[in-house]
Protein backbone atom coordinates (compact mmCIF):
# COMPACT_ATOMS: atom_id res chain seq x y z
CA UNK A 1 0.00 0.00 0.00
CA UNK A 2 1.33 3.25 -0.94
CA UNK A 3 1.84 6.22 1.69
CA UNK A 4 -0.58 8.12 -0.67
CA UNK A 5 -3.34 5.34 -0.23
CA UNK A 6 -2.74 4.89 3.91
CA UNK A 7 -3.35 8.88 4.29
CA UNK A 8 -6.74 8.78 2.67
CA UNK A 9 -7.33 6.10 4.51
CA UNK A 10 -6.48 8.07 7.78
CA UNK A 11 -8.24 11.03 6.96
CA UNK A 12 -11.85 8.69 5.82
CA UNK A 13 -11.42 7.61 9.46
CA UNK A 14 -11.11 10.95 10.72
CA UNK A 15 -13.88 12.11 9.47
CA UNK A 16 -15.86 9.17 10.51
CA UNK A 17 -14.58 9.44 14.01
CA UNK A 18 -15.80 13.22 13.43
CA UNK A 19 -19.27 11.97 12.35
CA UNK A 20 -19.69 9.64 15.24
CA UNK A 21 -18.49 12.26 18.23
CA UNK A 22 -20.85 14.87 16.61
CA UNK A 23 -23.70 12.26 16.79
CA UNK A 24 -22.73 11.20 19.94
CA UNK A 25 -23.05 15.13 21.17
CA UNK A 26 -26.62 15.28 19.78
CA UNK A 27 -27.28 12.55 21.74
CA UNK A 28 -26.46 13.53 24.91
CA UNK A 29 -27.76 17.24 24.61
CA UNK A 30 -31.52 15.64 23.22
CA UNK A 31 -31.04 13.36 26.57
CA UNK A 32 -30.41 16.15 28.89
CA UNK A 33 -32.98 17.88 27.60
CA UNK A 34 -35.80 15.38 27.88
CA UNK A 35 -34.09 13.26 30.94
CA UNK A 36 -36.55 15.01 33.49
CA UNK A 37 -39.66 13.95 31.65
CA UNK A 38 -38.71 10.20 31.67
CA UNK A 39 -40.08 7.99 34.32
CA UNK A 40 -43.05 7.15 36.77
CA UNK A 41 -42.07 10.75 38.39
CA UNK A 42 -41.37 12.53 34.66
CA UNK A 43 -42.25 15.68 34.83
CA UNK A 44 -44.20 17.89 31.86
CA UNK A 45 -41.67 20.40 30.31
CA UNK A 46 -42.10 23.09 28.04
CA UNK A 47 -39.55 23.86 25.12
CA UNK A 48 -39.21 27.55 24.84
CA UNK A 49 -36.94 29.48 22.45
CA UNK A 50 -35.75 32.91 23.51
CA UNK A 51 -39.10 34.54 22.11
CA UNK A 52 -41.19 32.76 24.06
CA UNK A 53 -42.30 30.50 21.22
Amino acid sequence: MSLKQQASQGAEINEKLAALMTNSNAVRAIASAVEGTLGPKGLDTMLVDKFGD
